[in-house]
Formats: C-alpha cells, structure tokens, sequence
C-alpha cells in the first residue's frame, strides 16, 4: 500500500532532518529557546531533593559543555555561563539537555527567558501594553544579545527549538482565556519574524490537569487546551507536547499544588527532549520486548485476567526501579501484562512478561501483585491516569474532562478478545481500584465520590456483561499527606460500598509504608502484593472473599 502525499511529505522531512543531525562534525550551534511562566522557570524546585530520586543522581551539576543564558525572574546571566539551576531553582532545561547530549552528537545552547505569573494577552504581547511587564521585548533582546555574543566569537549557529510553558495566568481570567489562541499565534508570528526564523519549530506544553487547576478550574482548562491544540493543528511547524502525565508537586497539607515541583520538572524536560527526538527521526522510549512465539498458558486454558485502574498511586507517581531489588524488577514471562498509562502516554502494543513498564524509570503496584499470584494462571491488564478525578470514570458526567470511562472499557475488552482469539479461556476475575488522591482536595468531588464510584461500578458490569464482577477497592493511606478527616471519610464511605455488596471488597493499606507524597517505591510494591494476596484463591479453588 503506498504512502498519502502528506505521509510522504512528512516522512520526507523527518529524514531530511535526521540527515542533518547526522553531520555533527560541520553542524552549527544549536541554540534552543525556551520561555514561559513560573513552571518554565521551575518554582519550587530543590535542587538536593533532585539529587535524592536515582535515576537523576547529579542532574544539578554545572555543564560547561552546554552555553546557557537566562533571564528569569528577576535574575539575568552576564551572557553565557555553565547549565545549571538559577537561584536554587530549576525548569525543564536541565533533563532536555542530559537527553538531548545522550542521543545526538554535537553541542548546544540554551536561552531561557521566564517570568512567574504572567500572561500572553499582556505580558507577553508584541504590542507591550503599558500594563503588561513588557517580558516579549526582553525575550528578543535575550535571544539577539545571545546570538551577538556567539557571532563576535566566529561560532557558527541555528535557531532550532522553541519550548514554550505558559498560560495557566490566561486561562483563569474570563476576559483573556477566549483569547488565548489568537494571542499566541500572534506572539508566535511576530517571533520567528523578529528573529528572522519563519519556520522555527515550537513545541507548546501543556498546562497540566494533575494541578490545582485541573481539579477545580476544569471548564476553563478544557477550554484552554483546546486552543493549545489548536495552535498546534494549523500550524505545521508548531506541536502540541502532553504534561498531565508528569508528577506534580503535592503539599504537606494534601493540596494539591499550582507548579509541578522538583520531580515534575525533572520529567517535564525529559518530556521535551522526547517530543524533540522525535522530530528529528529519534525515538528514546524504550522496548518493552514482547513474547517470541506464544502466552504462557496451554492451549483452550482457563485465565483469571485481572485489571488495575486507578490514578496517582495505581499509576506509580514517585517510584523508581533503581530502588527495586533485582528478584522484584526481573521479568515475570508466567504472568502477561498489557498496559495503558499516563492516560495514554504509554500503551503496549501487545501482552508482554510482567515487568517495571511505567513513566520515567517508575513502576505501580502490578509488580509486587503479579508476584504474589505468581504460579496461577492470570493475566494483568493495567489501565491508569494520574491526572484524573472520580468524574471521568463515569458514563457522561458533565464534569469529566478525560475519556477514562470508554477507554478503559475498549481497553480491556481488547485484551478480553485477544485472549480469546488465542484459544484461551478468559475469565474477568476482578477490577482493583485505587483511587481518589485528587478528589481528596476538591469538596464538590470528594462529598460525592462513593456515590458516583457506586455508578461507575454498575456501569462497568452493564459494560462488560459482568453482573458480578468483583471490585477489590484498596483504601487510601492514613499516612498519606490529604488530611486525616479527608482521609477516614474516603475510607468509611468505601467500607461501606464493600458492606452494601458482597462483591465488592475493601483492602486497608493503613499499615503499609509510604513516601513523600505518594506510596512511594517499597509501599508501592507492598501495595500490589497485598492486593494481589486479596485475590489469591483459597485451597478449595474458590476466590479467598476475605477483607483485609
């Protein structure tokens, strides 16, 4: 079958790209910009709690391999200086830059230009209202003073990115969120004309559902993004870089928080770096290597399937593999695993042996759950989106903003049919559930969740023709940093769903360790074998009904 004119003019393109990279001996400085608001700039990052996570163990170390100029805040380089944090405070640039040196050749620079709390219809405008911090003149006069300093030294360069982070200060405004698309497309044109670039890449990230406004602003967030991927749709040098699957930062008060904190920003460059890669014909996620020949089971064999939905701490946030004994990260090709996480920024293609899958080196609690019901004949479908409230589970709720619900449901009937098609005999044994970090925050959610849990349950049996299907609900933590109040409602009200229904089970996680924030690596691990023991059969071969 031959390609579509546009397929082929596309693929043209990356390879002509890739081409380019390819001849780093006679390449020019590659200078990338990056600009934004507070999380461009990084606030409240620290710099030590980044040197703490593993798999980022000296990420704040000056790099004089890569020129960095910056204005940000209210401190500005004397021209080029060593890539590091700028007054105890780092944004994305610091992960772009590892990722970017590991899968290319040749050097680079970075001008950034961040101001907290700023808007594109003021600040930012090319016009430079008089109310406005007038931050567009600054930005250019960043980058030509920059590039001024690179031509007197006789180095050669090219624009080559911009990466740009703004818009949270737009959207909660009525009178400038409708503008937003108009306002960027203008700041984006007058830009790349200004700094003689007509055709600079640009690559908008998204301003994140995880956060404050995710949860209680979701109307104009849903309206704000629709104009980010608007931007990005007309013009084809411009894309749209997903953020909700990133961390984010959570207060010791269990608020959620308006920045995406030291580890967000950590996988917010990474995020960049990947969505750049892939621009110029690289692709840095890894292989997760699927089976050679056949599933583990014998032919027409009966297979318990069990799937794990949930959000923050299903998902895995704030784990690392690196802190996994290697008995726990080792493969598991008696137990297939299927996976769609980050609502959508993982998926396999295919059943692959149980092993750490999830985002940026992190992992959720299938591991320690397929390992405790190693020996059985099961299969594990995961599907998850830290970003998500218990809304977007249900069946056209007026407030649900991600597509949880039909996803999760096609998901699973997917791997259901597949099994099948294999001559196997799939048996949906159950749904564990762990859920509800984020409505903790938000009263309107929080007052009504074992309600609405209550329908998303009969919703999906009615969906996946299971009258009886059991739902194995993992209670939150009461050393979880949301509220002991907030906390022991969620619990009651789910202990009380499990009363009202003999198929539905509540689990305590009270006495299992926990993180930071979230469960952290060991109690994530403790998590999923104590689920998983929940649904260990008894010796009679009936499922153990026990609640823990």
């Amino acid at each position: 079958m031959g390609l579509s004119r546009p397929t082929l003019a596309a693929l043209c393109l990356v390879l002509l790209h890739a081409f380019a990279h390819a001849q780093s001996s006679a390449s020019p400085l590659r200078v990338f910009l990056f600009a934004g608001q507070s999380n461009m700039v990084g606030a409240d990052t620290d710099p030590e709690l980044a040197e703490s996570y593993p798999p980022y163990a000296g990420i704040t170390k000056p790099r004089a391999d890569v020129r960095y100029a910056f204005s940000v805040g209210r401190s500005t380089s004397d021209g080029f200086v060593p890539l590091a944090p700028v007054d105890a405070d780092f944004g994305p640039e610091l992960t772009f830059a590892r990722e970017v040196a590991k899968s290319t050749k040749g050097k680079f620079a970075i001008l950034k230009c961040a101001v907290g709390g700023t808007t594109i219809a003021r600040d930012w405008n090319p016009d430079a209202p008089d109310d406005g911090q007038k931050l567009y003149p600054r930005f250019v006069q960043l980058v030509r003073d920059s590039l001024a300093r690179l031509d007197r030294a006789g180095v050669a360069w090219r624009l080559e990115a911009l990466f740009w982070h703004q818009g949270e200060n737009d959207m909660l405004s009525r009178e400038f969120n409708p503008e937003y698309e108009a306002g960027f497309t203008r700041f984006l044109a007058r830009l790349r004309s200004d700094l003689g670039a007509p055709e600079l890449p640009v690559f908008l990230g998204e301003v994140s559902d995880r956060g404050i406004w995710g949860m209680d602003f979701r109307g104009p967030m849903r309206a704000l993004r629709a104009q980010q991927r608007a931007v990005a749709d007309a013009d084809p040098h411009a894309q749209f870089v997903a953020t909700s699957h990133l961390a984010f930062e959570v207060m010791g008060s269990g608020q959620p928080h308006y920045h995406f904190g030291t580890l967000g920003q950590l996988q917010h460059g990474e995020a960049y770096a990947e969505a750049y890669l892939r621009s110029i014909g690289l692709d840095p996620a890894p292989e997760i290597p699927g089976y050679p020949k056949k599933l583990p089971f014998r032919d027409g064999q009966r297979v318990r399937v069990f799937a794990l939905l949930g959000q923050r701490s299903m998902e895995g946030e704030g784990t690392f593999v690196q802190e996994l004994s290697k008995a726990q990260r080792k493969p598991r090709p008696s137990v297939p695993f299927r996976y769609h996480v980050g609502g959508g920024a993982r998926v396999s293609a295919d059943w692959t042996p149980l092993a750490p899958a999830g985002l940026f080196d992190g992992f959720g609690p299938e591991l320690g759950f397929g390992t405790a019901l190693d020996g059985e004949p099961i299969a594990i479908v995961k599907f998850t989106d830290g970003a998500a409230q218990i809304t977007d589970w249900a069946v056209e709720h007026a407030d649900a903003s991600r597509p949880c619900r039909d996803d999760a449901i096609a998901f699973l009937r997917t791997a259901l049919d597949d099994l099948t098609s294999r001559g196997l005999e799939p048996e949906l044994a159950g749904i564990v559930w762990h859920h509800g970090e984020n409505e903790r925050y938000y009263a309107p959610f929080r007052n009504r969740y074992a309600e609405i849990l209550r329908g998303v349950i009969a919703d999906f049996r009615t969906a996946l023709d299971a009258p009886e299907l059991p739902w194995i609900l993992a209670g939150i933590s009461t050393k979880a940093p949301w509220g002991a109040e907030s906390i022991a409602q969620a619990n009651g009200e789910l202990r009380a769903l499990a009363d009202s229904d003999a198929h539905i089970r509540f689990v305590d996680t009270s006495d299992l360790p926990h993180g930071r924030a979230m469960p952290g690596s060991e109690g994530t691990w403790e998590l999923g074998r104590l689920l998983g023991e929940s649904c260990a059969r008894t010796e009679d071969g009936r499922p153990d009904r026990r609640r823990d």
